[in-house]
């Protein structure tokens, strides 16, 4: 991990070449809970305190405003070419499949097989169909 007063110029300009997505990914995956309001207010209130290494970290980056959630916004934008390309990926996979469906007569047969077969079961019953 960057030092945090790396991590967070890196974060005001979207600097990718500083930060990878696995450290962005581990920090979400560290970041405090709801008790890390406190520990910043404790800061504040008395900023000589002395915190161990990881707290010191935390403190230090979590005074920027929506830090959690720049970081979410970050990581997206990092990761949003893999994700259009992976859906992209599955739709066309899907069209394949259709256009296989359409073109295959023997499964068009079956189909319309079954059609006759619901139809028949239906004849004549208005609350069937």
């Amino acid at each position: 991990m960057p030092k945090a007063d790396t991590l967070l110029i890196a974060l005001d300009n979207l600097n990718e070449k500083t930060v990878s997505t696995d450290n962005l990914q581990s920090l979400l995956k560290n970041w405090p809970g709801e008790e890390f309001d406190d520990l910043i207010r404790e800061n504040d209130e008395n900023p000589e305190t002395k915190w161990d290494k990881t707290e010191a970290y935390f403190v230090t980056l979590g005074k920027k405003k929506k830090f959690e959630t720049r970081i979410k916004v970050w990581l997206f934008k990092m990761q949003f070419e893999k994700i259009i390309n992976n859906i992209l990926e599955s739709q066309k996979t899907v069209l394949n499949g259709f256009k296989e469906i359409r073109s295959e007569e023997k499964f068009m047969r079956i189909l319309g097989a079954i059609l006759k077969v619901g139809n028949c079961m239906n004849a004549g019953n208005k609350n069937r169909g």
